[in-house]
């Protein structure tokens, strides 16, 4: 081959290459350029196209278009949630007060419930002395009675109760109705041979409630009593209880739980007869008798204090 001819092969084989590197080296400039361009001037018209005109307008209407009348009201913003609160516990009731326990007294020697207790007219659980009865009804007065005719009614045990000899203290209680005035009536005694050894009564000397004793047993013998600081009321429940103080030799009268009088004997004696409800004995003789109601009659061997008349 001629030289010319090599010449121009050699020639043709350069110039190709020459266009093949150049093809290759615009390749791998073009992503760097276009990445440049998108930082400069945003993405291209291929990524993201330019909206038209009317695709403008339509976009200005949608913003500034009017709400529709039957669009509803914003809600309302919700409001933080509370902590809950926390309530004390309601106080604990307390417990009903306890009614003071009644104190224990001295225990009767012997009481009678006259009609107002569950057993028979003038029998209850506490009658160590059973009575026997003359005349007497029974009543309904203050829960149940025993009612005496002024006359002849009595009740009395069978022999003598309470000690009423000098040294010896005694109480005598009984809740007693009077239906009329005029002499001497007692409501409770006990016989001695011409007198009784006390009396529970109304006298009407005074015109007062008593609580007596007379200074010897001897017909004509001097009374000695203590009287209530106002008359009595007639058809009326009234308490009467009789005290004798042998520490003292004094007798003391309660009317309804009160202190209303004070006598002195100085020579109480003994008495061996029944205790007797309704009548009395003075000068030897039956006297004195009730005409009215008698009921919860009860004898003591002690003289009660003014507490414990009170809770009787």
């Amino acid at each position: 081959m001629s030289t010319s001819v090599l010449t121009a092969v050699w020639v043709l084989l350069i110039g190709a290459l020459i266009a093949v590197a150049s093809t290759v080296n615009w390749h791998a400039e073009k992503p760097a350029r276009a990445s440049h361009e998108e930082q400069v001037t945003g993405p291209s018209a291929s990524a993201s196209p330019r909206p038209t005109v009317q695709g403008d307008l339509d976009s200005a209407k949608r913003v500034t278009a009017k709400p529709s009348k039957k669009s509803e009201p914003p809600a309302p913003p919700r409001r933080a949630a509370q902590p809950p609160v926390m309530q004390a516990p309601p106080p604990a009731k307390a417990p009903p007060p306890r009614r003071p326990e009644k104190p224990a007294g001295p225990v009767p020697v012997s009481s009678w419930k006259l009609g107002s207790g569950r057993q028979d007219l003038g029998a209850d659980e506490q009658n160590a002395n059973p009575l026997l009865l003359q005349n007497v009804t029974k009543g309904s007065g203050h829960g149940g009675s025993a009612v005496f005719n002024g006359r002849d009614s009595q009740a009395y045990t069978g022999g003598p109760v309470l000690d009423t000899r000098a040294g010896s203290s005694f109480t005598i209680s009984a809740w007693v109705y009077l239906n009329k005035t005029g002499a001497l009536y007692t409501a409770v005694s006990q016989d001695s041979v011409n007198n009784s050894s006390f009396y529970l009564e109304y006298s009407e000397e005074e015109h007062r409630w008593a609580f007596a004793r007379v200074l010897t047993d001897k017909v004509g013998a001097k009374p000695v009593r203590a009287v209530s600081a106002d008359a009595p009321e007639l058809n009326t429940w009234t308490h009467l209880v009789g005290v004798f103080d042998a520490a003292s030799n004094r007798g003391l009268l309660y009317v309804n739980g009160r202190h209303e009088g004070t006598t002195y004997d100085p020579s109480p004696y003994g008495s061996n007869g029944p205790l007797v409800i309704g009548r009395a004995k003075a000068a030897g003789g039956y006297a004195n008798w009730w005409p009215g109601q008698i009921n919860d009659v009860a004898a003591y061997p002690v003289a009660l204090t003014e507490a414990q008349v009170k809770a009787l």
